[in-house]
């Protein structure tokens, strides 16, 4: 596909309206003079530096957890389809073939840990939350437009060789775990690089990523100069 296509298929998902991103005075100012955005990468938000509020050192990380309490793998009779071929797509320790005749699992468990974050990410809230606000500095970039905002950034991204990836709000979960049993009936993987561990539920947190078009491993964050996506704002100190 190719990129224009793609950023045509992303803008046409569902999209908040509005949302806001919250950062301090002397960074809106910043942002308000020399009308450059600074894009994070997920590889970059550790707690040691920007505190527990903000950073996370867990970001794209998820645990995929299969809880088995007694299930027979039967051929030809199978009493949950769904959970097989849940089960043979999503885990790599047990292989149990589709030709398995008999085969019991009994109280196990399974476990497969996911590092997916080599991503640009540009990180906004779905509310003005005040809470949150005075946690990220005090001064909020109001973006009113988000649709028309994202397809000014992504413009820019995709002549400095960034790809437009997903986009999406984030999952609060317990300990970034997906955990699933044998009596389920859908087995949905959720996106490493939206999962939240719930204590930062508060925060209503909508995300935007991008990749190196050549898959590079990201080791710095980026500036783009950006006004026309400034059309779209407003600013509060």
């Amino acid at each position: 596909m190719k990129r224009k296509e793609r950023v045509n298929m992303l803008l046409r998902l569902p999209l908040p309206k509005k949302v806001y991103k919250f950062m301090e005075p002397k960074r809106l100012k910043e942002l308000q003079g020399s009308k450059t955005f600074f894009i994070n990468h997920l590889n970059n938000y550790s707690e040691e530096k920007l505190g527990s509020e903000i950073g996370d050192n867990d970001e794209g990380r998820l645990n995929t957890k299969f809880n088995i309490g007694n299930y027979t793998f039967n051929k030809g009779k199978p009493k949950n389809p769904i959970f097989e071929q849940a089960f043979r797509s999503m885990q790599r320790g047990i292989h149990i073939g589709e030709e398995a005749n008999n085969v019991t699992l009994e109280n196990v468990v399974i476990e497969q840990n996911i590092d997916d974050n080599n991503y640009y990410v540009y990180c906004t809230s779905l509310e003005c939350d005040q809470k949150l606000k005075k946690e990220f500095g005090g001064a909020t970039l109001v973006i009113n437009d988000f649709q028309n905002f994202l397809l000014s950034i992504n413009r820019e991204m995709i002549k400095i060789g960034k790809q437009p990836y997903s986009f999406g709000a984030c999952e609060y979960v317990s300990k970034r775990e997906n955990v699933f049993t044998e009596f389920d009936s859908e087995f949905v993987m959720s996106l490493p690089f939206l999962i939240k561990e719930k204590r930062y539920g508060y925060q209503k947190e909508f995300r935007v990523l991008w990749k190196n078009s050549d898959n590079e491993i990201i080791k710095a964050p980026l500036k783009l100069y950006c006004p026309q996506a400034l059309e779209y704002c407003e600013f509060v100190f």
